[in-house]
């Protein structure tokens, strides 16, 4: 699995030279090698240092020691590093097997056959788990009377997310005596909580507790608990930071290990490409809900953990010569997925830094279209990012290479794929979407809006009937997505009367109510679902001839008190998960991007002396 604690030395950069750093290379790129990851006993020529001193004084000495008396583990793991990296894999085994007190809910052989289970249908949707390691993990845990708190968290959360996804067929063929359920799922969610808090996971920080709550978020969304899953998210960020996951820098080649065993090195490699897609699955969720946050935690120029690499999670396939082996785009891979998602999320991030660059639309003479111009950039560079998917993951009749790998549910990553291109777009055209009805200056974004989100209405409704459409079905982004389509449609069809000739407004009714019973058709595994049909039922009711067009400004407060009632057996009333897809009205929503005229941060700034960032 992942190394433990902190086996990558701090660093602890000062403003400089993370300035320095951005001209060298971009955040993602791989020119500079961090020097904070050098292996003990490995010189930076590859020569062997063992029996010497490996650490020189540096301007980060006395940083490093000032944290030392915080007790940071980052810096307290220094000192066990060498014997973590050349120990070999940390699986014990017993001399006598023994029955674990924790609670394994299945059987050794069951369990196995879950986790197989998982690694061929449902690992790519997180990617943060190397499961061949895990099964090893498995085996040696279970012969042990305890083992680590942050592990068990792992362990319920992967069979959480496998039983909230997968149909009560595939359990059965398993032959498992458990019903997968929205109910079996919640009680394993709730299990993989409890032994994170019990692990003491905020102060006793490991790689496992990260995988564990990326995994969580995979359900937390469809079991009404985006809230929890978003403050955990953050805390998984920290975390990572304080492990130095996100200063990993570029990638060693392979003459770097030379001399040291292959089965340390091949640990060493799997354990680094794993933290990157830790890394990059953080930066995934921060970045992509700029623009209902309009802001985010991460910025580009203070990591340089590269792009995982499209690789083989096989070990023998995996790794070649003292490296990872990269494949092709159109070789399938498990990291295919999630590596064109983050490409997406670069992008995100990027037109956010430009507009804000620009400022409040009313700072700046011809601001607005300033500002559209960026969302135009973006909405090029989206498009672009779509065509270099490789060819399995878009939508058609043509069948996958039978070189290529692909699994044979690989038509429904395409549709998945399809929904995640045309939900970013029209995130990165939301501040324009209701001026677009109005304004012909942003006539693309209404037409490019709803041509996408037609799209993929139609495209759902062709899914294929096999064994993993229920898969497929019960992923939170989808249920999101649909959503997030089917409102751009309603508004459209709501305003439509004052564009006529621009779409057939009568048409785009239709398809959002298509897409409003598409909606419907998820309510039984996802409170996202279940609030989105009451949503949308709510605002297809305003489309009523005798309404004027600028009733569309519609009673907030009401659709909210209303949506937030979508389950009966709640006690308490929430903001509805599906409140961020309410359209902003009117020239006041740029102040939530940008604040207010009364309030300027840079005038703080100024006031205490801080430098201004610089481009």
């Amino acid at each position: 699995m992942i190394a433990r604690q902190g086996l990558v030395p701090s660093s602890i950069a000062s403003p400089n030279e993370h300035q320095e750093f951005r001209r060298e290379s971009n955040a993602w790129g791989s020119e500079a090698h961090a020097d904070d990851e050098q292996i003990p006993g490995i010189g930076q020529d590859g020569a062997s240092t063992c029996g010497q001193p490996v650490d020189v004084p540096t301007n980060e000495t006395v940083a490093t020691l000032e944290f030392l008396t915080h007790g940071r583990q980052n810096i307290l793991s220094r000192q066990a590093v060498s014997t973590d990296l050349t120990a070999g894999p940390q699986l014990f085994r017993c001399t006598s097997p023994s029955t674990p007190e924790w609670d394994t809910i299945v059987s050794l052989q069951e369990a196995h056959l879950l986790l197989k289970f998982h690694q061929q249908t449902l690992a790519w949707m997180h990617n943060v788990v190397h499961m061949p390691t895990f099964q090893q993990e498995l085996e040696s845990n279970w012969e042990q009377a305890s083992c680590d708190g942050s592990w068990i968290a792992l362990y319920y959360a992967i069979l959480c997310t496998t039983f909230h996804h997968c149909h009560e067929d595939d359990i059965t063929k398993l032959g498992i005596d458990i019903t997968a359920s929205v109910i079996s799922a919640r009680a394993l969610y709730d299990k993989s909580v409890a032994s994170l808090f019990k692990a003491n996971f905020m102060a006793k920080h490991t790689v496992y507790s990260v995988q564990t709550i990326c995994i969580l978020m995979q359900v937390a969304h469809n079991i009404d608990q985006s809230d929890f899953i978003s403050v955990l998210i953050s805390t998984g960020i920290r975390i990572s930071q304080c492990l130095n996951i996100h200063r990993l820098g570029a990638d060693r080649p392979g003459s770097y290990y030379n001399g040291q065993p292959t089965a340390t090195v091949e640990r060493i490699l799997i354990d680094r490409e794993i933290n990157k897609r830790i890394w990059w699955f953080l930066v995934r969720q921060d970045w992509l809900q700029i623009p209902f946050q309009n802001t985010y935690l991460i910025h580009e120029t203070q990591f340089n953990t590269p792009f995982p690499l499209n690789c083989h999670d096989e070990p023998d396939l995996m790794i070649r010569d003292g490296t990872v082996v990269s494949q092709p785009d159109e070789i399938y891979t498990q990291n295919s997925y999630t590596h064109s998602i983050s490409k997406v999320a670069v992008i995100i991030w990027r037109q956010q830094d430009r507009m804000c660059r620009i400022g409040h639309p009313k700072s700046t003479p011809g601001g607005l279209q300033k500002i559209y111009d960026q969302v135009l950039k973006a909405d090029k560079e989206l498009n672009q990012v779509y065509a270099d998917m490789p060819s399995f993951f878009k939508p058609g009749p043509r069948q996958p290479d039978p070189g290529s790998g692909c699994p044979p549910y690989v038509s429904h990553l395409a549709s998945a794929s399809l929904l995640s291109m045309a939900h970013k777009v029209l995130t990165i055209h939301r501040h324009f979407q209701l001026q677009s009805f109005r304004d012909r200056s942003f006539a693309y974004t209404q037409l490019s809006c709803i041509a996408i989100a037609e799209r993929c209405i139609n495209d759902f409704q062709t899914w294929p009937s096999d064994s993993f459409r229920h898969i497929a079905r019960t992923m939170w982004t989808v249920s999101t997505h649909l959503v997030t389509c089917c409102i751009i449609l309603t508004f459209a069809s709501l305003l439509g009367r004052e564009n006529e000739l621009l779409y057939d407004f009568v048409k785009v009714r239709r398809l959002a109510e298509l897409g409003r019973d598409s909606v419907r058709q998820l309510e039984a595994s996802s409170s996202i679902a279940r609030r989105g049909d009451i949503l949308l039922d709510i605002l297809l009711s305003l489309d009523d001839p005798t309404c004027e067009a600028n009733n569309a400004r519609l009673d907030l407060g009401d659709i909210i008190h209303r949506v937030s009632r979508a389950d009966d057996n709640r006690q308490e009333e929430r903001l509805p998960e599906t409140e961020q897809f309410v359209l902003q009205l009117g020239s006041d929503a740029w102040d939530g991007v940008f604040g207010t005229s009364d309030f300027d941060v840079m005038d703080i700034i100024k006031s205490v002396g801080m430098p201004e960032s610089t481009p």
